[in-house]
């Protein structure tokens, strides 16, 4: 079993592209379809292939039955069983013992034996589930043409640079490219490879540096560090959360463009968000676009709901009434999408119940906040502004990720009230950090890392291509940069045979 950051994933990164350019055009998707199910093999096992079929049987009987169906309930309850026997796959693999811990062993006696079988769920379940599910559920709105072959659509749901960690993809985005005849483009090539350099940067220089320390705090086991420690822990779990998913993107996303196969971005610089709405809607962002698409908006047209919307405008006006439908249809996307997030309570309620508090609140206090604003003489347009609204929805997503992190709800709310009530600030300027996996020479790295992520996010935000912008500088500049680049990534990076921490948090 290998992670994305190891050297035999290279190895089968280069082994794979060089089969891609050598082998005819026409069976180059072949070599990719060997590659994801050679992927899933190394970082699996072979027994997780039976969970692997079931959900591709699903997907390609039941697409075609839909296909062929006029009638529109039968083709709903068609839809319906591939989406049940989908589900359930993932439910069993993923979420089944999750949920048992916080029933607190009400069903302990349901539990399924497949945690006792030497079975482990394949790599990236979580993400072709739902991509699957949502070619389902295209196929049968008539958005999209079932897919005939079975090598082909195993191919788009097993692409192996989108099922580590996303993005969610849909078959009219994926298959153009995926399937397409492609020559070996330089430039494509090289493009792929600064991105995943970046990857590489962010993940081994940043998050794994940074795991050792959010680690001791937020562990299971955890010891007895109060105050100050939880607030570092807290600010860095955020830096910490973004290298590691982002980076894993990049990663995936330069492989993938290596190969001239195009993927969605998921990540659109979240930190400099104005609100907690904006934020979501540059964080994983295929996944928001995913539950507004198959849940949020199904649900408004739905008779329940068209009916509460009914009630709503009458019981509250036809200004307020006709926002709790849709209040009431993001409830349901927060909590599908803290359930999947991973299925236990803590989950649920921080990528869940406590984003759509804060977001529905805000947008009803938006209102009163507009007139204190202006009672003020706020300025909106100002940078200093801006930057308030940047560190203000930064702090809340610290609050909710303080809950990710934890080991529990409570335990998430005994830390935010222990970072209040417990003062021992001292443990920043003495070595108290460094006990504990933040020595001196890390906090250096780390200051300096952040430094290059806030200034490539900073050109990002003013349109600025780097990659295009870095190909015209000297050929002498552009050689030292990559080589200190790579260097710098070997020397500060954080890894190793023995690094249990380099499995990226939103590995699928």
């Amino acid at each position: 079993m290998f992670t994305v950051t190891s050297f035999a994933f290279f190895v089968f990164i280069a082994l794979s592209l060089l089969a891609y350019y050598v082998f005819p055009k026409r069976y180059q998707w072949l070599v990719l379809l060997i590659c994801s199910v050679l992927f899933i093999y190394f970082s699996s096992g072979l027994s997780c292939f039976i969970f692997v079929a079931i959900d591709l049987a699903a997907v390609y009987f039941g697409s075609l039955l839909i296909e062929r169906t006029e009638n529109t309930k039968a083709r709903n309850a068609i839809a319906a069983v591939a989406i049940i026997i989908i589900a359930a796959v993932l439910y069993a693999l993923k979420y089944w013992n999750n949920v048992l811990e916080w029933t607190g062993g009400l069903f302990s006696a349901l539990r399924l034996p497949l945690a006792y079988c030497g079975w482990i769920a394949p790599v990236g379940v979580s993400y072709f589930s739902l991509s699957a599910i949502g070619f389902i559920l295209d196929v049968n709105w008539r958005l999209s043409a079932a897919e005939k072959n079975p090598a082909k659509l195993t191919t788009l749901v097993l692409w192996f640079p989108a099922t580590i960690c996303g993005p969610f993809t849909r078959y009219g985005e994926l298959a153009g490219s995926l399937f397409a005849r492609h020559d070996f483009d330089y430039d494509r090539f090289k493009f792929g490879a600064y991105r995943l350099l970046y990857g590489l940067f962010k993940k081994l220089v940043i998050a794994n540096r940074i795991a050792g320390y959010t680690g001791v705090i937020f562990s299971p086991t955890y010891s007895g560090y109060t105050g100050a420690y939880i607030v570092v822990a807290a600010l860095l779990y955020a830096f910490q959360l973004y290298s590691d998913f982002s980076g894993c993107m990049d990663i995936m996303l330069g492989v993938s463009e290596m190969f001239q196969v195009s993927l969605p971005e998921n990540f659109r610089r979240p930190f400099f968000s104005q609100n907690l709405s904006e934020f979501w809607r540059r964080w994983h962002i295929t996944l928001g676009q995913w539950a507004k698409d198959y849940v949020m908006y199904p649900l408004l047209k739905s008779r329940p709901f068209v009916s509460l919307g009914d009630w709503s405008k009458k019981a509250f006006g036809k200004k307020h009434g006709k926002r709790v439908p849709t209040y009431a249809a993001m409830l349901v996307l927060w909590l599908v999408i803290g359930f999947w997030h991973g299925g236990t309570l803590r989950h649920v309620f921080a990528s869940g119940v406590l984003p759509w508090f804060i977001i529905v609140g805000g947008q009803i206090c938006q209102p009163l906040l507009d007139k204190l604003g202006k009672l003020l003489h706020v300025d909106k347009s100002r940078f200093s502004y801006r930057l308030f609204c940047s560190l203000r929805t930064f702090f809340f997503m610290c609050v909710t990720w303080v809950f990710f992190a934890s080991t529990s709800v409570g335990r998430g709310f005994w830390m935010l009230k222990n970072m209040l009530i417990e003062h021992n600030a001292w443990v920043l300027a003495d070595k108290s950090l460094g006990e504990i996996g933040l020595a001196t020479e890390d906090i250096f790295i780390l200051f300096v890392s952040f430094v290059i992520v806030l200034l490539v996010g900073v050109l990002q935000e003013k349109g600025i291509k780097l990659r295009e912008s870095f190909e015209k500088q000297g050929l002498v500049f552009r050689w030292v940069f990559l080589l200190a680049a790579i260097f710098a990534v070997m020397v500060f990076g954080v890894y190793g045979p023995g690094y249990n921490a380099a499995d990226f948090i939103y590995r699928g």
